[in-house]
């Protein structure tokens, strides 16, 4: 009886007792008691992360059956059509949005500004008369992590879910080209998927709208699955496709110092641009 005193009990009992109520809202999620008294002495962006995984590993959040069917035919047929699936395929997503709420968004005022001398090479800024500025913050700047990687020979497969498809497949052409597809600092190869655009969103008969969910879903599950997701948190859709790539770690425990560092994983994770973390889920 002493040795499991010892072993369990002990620590346990000397821990600082957790906040009830937190420890409350992770069970409801499916916290196993250990990970509950986790999250309870938890603060800030770890303590959001942490929750996130937990409703993400519920499986609370997920679709009805037949939706998700739809969405699994779509992305077989229009995005991936050589693929069996999602699993069978090793990819990067990126997430480009240009419409009005963003412009609005000071942050990307700011680097619209900063991405001056992209547009200078181009033709379309001038530095001394800030005029004939393109409006939104290009494509180069979504792909700079790739910069700092050593030069490969297997292609990069890059899904790029877009409001504005024509710009940046004008952006693309510009980029020099070989037998495989695009090149990047001379030694990157790129193999672009761009999402089209839907013109009809939130318009025409029930079946139209149907269809226009499944296009959107469809590109919610292939940025969220993706090897390396690039994008950013001011929108809805991709704070929650961060939410969906976090998972928990493996065999953390507490200690008598408290929670060990680290307890939660994220897919990796590029930010364009903007705050680096979205807040709470749902915010």
């Amino acid at each position: 009886i002493h040795g499991v005193f010892e072993k369990h009990v002990k620590d346990i009992t000397l821990q600082p007792r957790p906040s009830s109520v937190a420890y409350d809202w992770a069970v409801r999620v499916g916290a196993e008691p250990q990970e509950a008294t986790m999250f309870s002495k938890l603060e800030g962006e770890t303590m959001w992360d942490y929750l996130g995984a937990l409703l993400i590993r519920s499986n609370v959040l997920r679709f009805q059956p037949l939706i998700a069917n739809d969405v699994e035919e779509y992305i077989k047929k229009y995005i991936f059509p050589f693929q069996s699936g999602l699993s069978e395929v090793s990819y990067d997503a990126i997430q480009i949005r240009r419409g009005a709420d963003v412009l609005a968004d000071p942050e990307a005022a700011r680097l619209i500004t900063f991405n001056w001398d992209y547009w200078e090479k181009r033709g379309y800024y001038n530095q001394e008369t800030l005029t004939k500025s393109r409006k939104y913050i290009p494509l180069p700047h979504y792909l700079r992590h790739y910069n700092s990687l050593h030069c490969r020979t297997k292609v990069h497969q890059v899904y790029i879910a877009t409001d504005d498809p024509v710009g940046v497949k004008r952006e693309i052409a510009q980029f020099p080209k070989s037998d495989e597809g695009t090149i990047l600092n001379d030694c990157q190869v790129f193999k672009f998927t761009v999402s089209e655009v839907n013109n009809n969103l939130g318009t025409g008969g029930c079946a139209d709208r149907y269809d226009n969910a499944i296009v959107s879903i469809a590109d919610f599950v292939v940025l969220r699955n993706a090897d390396t997701f690039v994008g950013e948190f001011h929108s809805d859709w991709g704070k929650l496709i961060r939410t969906f790539r976090l998972m928990l770690k493996a065999g953390q425990r507490l200690g008598l110092g408290g929670v060990d560092q680290g307890p939660v994983l994220l897919k990796d994770t590029k930010v364009a641009w903007g705050r680096l973390h979205p807040g709470p889920p749902g915010w």
